[in-house]
This record gives structure tokens, sequence and C-alpha cells, in this order.
């Protein structure tokens, strides 16, 4: 379907470069820094896991200066991605698909993987912080929040996880507990959003899987910045984030009636996250079952990012997404 451009919508498919794209990124470049933990633990070939990586790297490269391209041009555009209800949380995804590259360059190139760390920080701290005065200074609708908004409010997690092998403990400290913190009072939000409000749209269905990603990344982090036996904390915590993922599974017949678009990248990261830390904490407690659903979750992701990524491309080619939102209902 094409669209016609008005005054006030500007031609151009620069102009309509969603933010959603910065989370295909952190979703291509999560499932590269899973089969990672996969060639650690699971001894699986390092190719397939450097080729993911050069293609999470390759989309960045592309997807930030289109970006970047867009708020230049058309700042007017930007506008409304930030007073979108999902565009809006999305655009704290972009330092985070900075943060997701540093394990990458960091063998190659470990001064360029320490000035990406320190900008992904910098740059995420500022969205997060600009994104929340928005909700704070801003009448907002109850029925329009999802799980989406956990994004800005939680992305230090990501800064909190690269920090220890860059030697920056205290920055990921700071990460850490504020983003702790701003999980728990965002969740208790949610939950009441969740149970008491109306459903959520079918586009943003896939997003139920979103709240995944706190607890899996904590499970994964809190061991790098309290090295030592396994604490209770990381045991609660990352149980806590395979319940979530249980439950979704019990949702299956509700996701599989969802057609296909770009709300279907909410899936990749949270599995990506999830498929890490069930590696790390299945070879952590030398459990050989939590080590085979591991490996399992991390097929199963593999295969789900790269039919998304397909169907991505191709309906750019056919012109679906770089286009002016449809009006509201």
């Amino acid at each position: 379907m094409t669209s016609i451009a008005s005054p006030e919508t500007p031609a151009s498919p620069l102009a309509y470069i969603p933010p959603t794209f910065f989370g295909a990124v952190m979703g291509v470049s999560g499932l590269g820094l899973a089969w990672r933990q996969a060639e650690k633990f699971l001894d699986w070939p390092s190719l397939p896991g450097d080729i993911v990586l050069v293609i999470g790297a390759a989309m960045l490269a592309m997807v930030a200066p289109a970006y970047i391209a867009k708020c230049l041009l058309y700042p007017a555009m930007l506008w409304r991605d930030f007073d979108h209800p999902v565009k809006g949380p999305f655009l704290a995804g972009a330092p985070l698909a900075i943060q997701l590259q540093v394990p990458g360059v960091l063998p190659l190139h470990p001064g360029v993987a320490e000035g990406l760390f320190l900008c992904g920080a910098g740059l995420s701290l500022f969205l997060t912080l600009y994104i929340m005065s928005r909700w704070f200074l801003r009448p907002q609708e109850m029925a329009k929040m999802n799980p989406i908004w956990l994004i800005p409010g939680v992305g230090g997690f990501l800064t909190a996880l690269m920090g220890p092998s860059l030697g920056y403990m205290e920055l990921s400290w700071f990460f850490f507990s504020i983003s702790v913190v701003i999980w728990i009072l965002l969740s208790a939000v949610l939950m009441y959003r969740l149970m008491f409000g109306p459903a959520l749209p079918p586009p943003l269905t896939p997003t139920y899987f979103v709240p995944i990603v706190p607890p899996a990344l904590m499970s994964i982090i809190f061991p790098l910045l309290v090295p030592g036996e396994i604490s209770p904390f990381t045991r609660v915590i990352y149980y806590f984030a395979l319940l979530l993922l249980l439950l979704n599974i019990t949702m299956i017949r509700t996701f599989l009636r969802v057609r296909f678009s770009m709300g279907w990248w909410a899936y990749s990261f949270p599995l990506d996250g999830i498929a890490a830390a069930t590696l790390i904490y299945g070879d952590t407690t030398n459990n050989p079952y939590l080590l085979a659903a591991g490996q399992a979750i991390l097929i199963f992701a593999t295969g789900l990012i790269a039919y998304i990524l397909v169907r991505t491309v191709i309906d750019i080619a056919r012109g679906r997404i770089l286009i002016p939102d449809p009006p509201p209902a």
C-alpha cells in the first residue's frame, strides 16, 4: 500500500525510518553474543556467531547514519517519534544497539570498544532521563502503556553488563543500581496495566516477551559485579526470568494469531537474553538440563530471528515500512 504525502508528511522514505530498527539491531547483535556463550559452554563453532555479529554491526552501520540524517533533515518527524507511545521508548534502543557491539570489537580494537561503550553509556543516560522526564511532565494514559516502556527505564543494564570487561566497575554499579530500582517501579505499573487495562493491540502482542529481558540480564550481570559462589539473588532472578518465558509459552496460541509486522522484533532480544542467561546459569550450576534448554532456546531464536530479518527486508523492498503511520482509528 502506498501513502500520499502532504505538506505535513514528507515524501522521502528517509523521514519514516522507525526507531524500531534499533530493536532489530539489538535482536541480531544479541543473538551473536548468545552464540558466543554457546561457543564457550557447548563447544559450538565460532563462525556462526562471528557472522551474526558482523550482520548486526552492518545493520547498525546502515540504520544509525540514516536515522541521524532523518533527525537533521526532518526534525519534526523526530519529535513525532518521541511522542509516539511505541516508537518513543524504542529511541532508547539506539545506545543499547551501540553497546552490543562492544564484545565483538573488544578483541580487535580495545580503544574503539571503549569509545563505543562510553558513547553508548552517555547516550543511554541522556535518553533515559529525557524520556522519563516527558513521562513525568506530560499526562500519560494508562491504556497506552506497554512493555516497550521498559527499554528506556532499564536500558542501563547493558552498560552494567559491558562495563566490567573494560574496568568500569563503579559505572557498572551505577547503571545496575538505578536500573534495578526503575525496573521494580515500572514492572509494578506494567503488571497493573496488563491485568486491569485493555488487551494490547495485535501489533504489540509480541511485546509480552520484553519483561523477560531485565531479570535475564540481571542474572548475568550480578555475578560479574560480585564474583564468587553463585548468590541467592542470581538464582531467584534467573528463575523469575525463566518463569516469564514459560508464561509466554503458555500463550502460544495468541502469538500464532499475530500477523507479521515490525513488532515481531520484540521477540528477538528477549529470546537472546534468556538463551544466554540459561547457558551461563546452567554451566555455573553444572546442570545439563539447563544447558540443553539454553541450546534449544538459542536454536529456536536463531531460526525465528532469521525469519523476521528476511520478512523485514521483503517488506522494505515492497514499500510497506518506510511510509507514514496510518491515521489513528
